[in-house]
């Protein structure tokens, strides 16, 4: 199984996900990038590889173009027990028609919202003025055309759970974009 590259979030995950359901140590750990895994599984050298990213993920796309893939759905259970893992963690739903006809069913798993991180110390108009660029409508259109699945859903809901406050720059964006 590819764990994603080494020292990766999806690597982490991959870790924490299998220790947690009692399955880590019947797995022997491969570190190839998405793209270098779906080669791999085409290839017939790996059975298995894990990805945390945005749906649809480019190397499962293409993967699934020329065979089908099956996504492993957690069970109720076990998404229960990883949900309590992390705050941030919320139940997702991948839909299998998110990648047309090759993968052939959609799979229960979870999510965790992207973020971007500042220290208490970066001054608020620094934050305020990023926090505003993203949300542009030239930003997005351009996101769209690096990265597919880029739709972001902002506001301080998405991160209730996370366990860190919004810095006061990005409140003054979010209030001012209408986003709460």
């Amino acid at each position: 199984m590819s764990f994603a590259e080494a020292g990766s979030g999806t690597a982490a995950n991959a870790e924490l996900v299998l220790k947690t359901l009692g399955v880590r140590d019947q797995v022997r750990p491969q570190y190839l990038g998405f793209s270098e895994a779906a080669d791999a599984v085409r290839d017939g050298n790996l059975d298995v590889f894990a990805v945390n990213s945005g749906v649809p993920v480019p190397a499962i796309t293409s993967l699934s173009a020329s065979r089908k893939v099956r996504l492993i759905p957690l069970s109720g259970t076990e998404l229960k027990s990883i949900l309590a893992l992390n705050p941030a963690f919320a139940p997702y739903m991948i839909k299998a028609s998110s990648y047309g006809n090759g993968v052939v069913a959609d799979a229960q798993t979870y999510g965790t919202p992207s973020t971007l991180m500042a220290q208490d110390g970066v001054p608020a108009d620094v934050i305020y003025k990023i926090v505003k660029q993203i949300f542009t409508d030239k930003h997005k259109s351009y996101m769209k055309t690096v990265y597919k699945s880029w739709d972001p859903s902002p506001g301080t809901e998405a991160f209730k759970n996370a366990g860190v406050k919004h810095h006061p720059g990005a409140l003054r964006a979010f209030k001012e974009l209408g986003i709460k």
